[in-house]
């Protein structure tokens, strides 16, 4: 059976270094497979189980501009856009698009607190 989804949660660093809090993703959905809602799903797992594991900040590096579906899933679920990253992404045709990563929040917190005092 083909699948029709892929997701990988990846720590950026080890938990003890300066960026350990910050979880990152990536999904691929098939054409055919669009309209599922199955990003949706993807993403919303994603967030919970990143909260569960005491992320505080879920990131996706590489949202291709040109993909203007999943950009409205991503801001609508209330992640932000860091900026644009010109030619930052590689086709499978070898061309290049831009990128635009985007962020969201898992904890509320106060700058200069752990995560057990926030």
């Amino acid at each position: 059976m083909k699948s029709l989804d892929e997701e990988y949660v990846i720590p950026e660093l080890a938990v003890d270094f300066e960026c350990g809090h910050i979880c990152n993703a990536s999904y691929a959905v098939s054409s055919d497979a669009r309209g599922r809602h199955i990003g949706e799903q993807l993403v919303k797992d994603c967030l919970q189980k990143g909260k569960e594991l005491g992320f505080r900040v879920l990131q996706f590096n590489a949202v291709v501009e040109s993909n203007i579906h999943a950009r409205h899933l991503y801001e609508r679920l209330g992640f932000k856009q860091l900026g644009t990253i010109p030619g930052g992404f590689r086709m499978k045709d070898k061309h290049y698009e831009n990128i635009c990563p985007y962020y969201k929040e898992l904890w509320v917190f106060e700058m200069g607190k752990t995560l057990a005092e926030s």
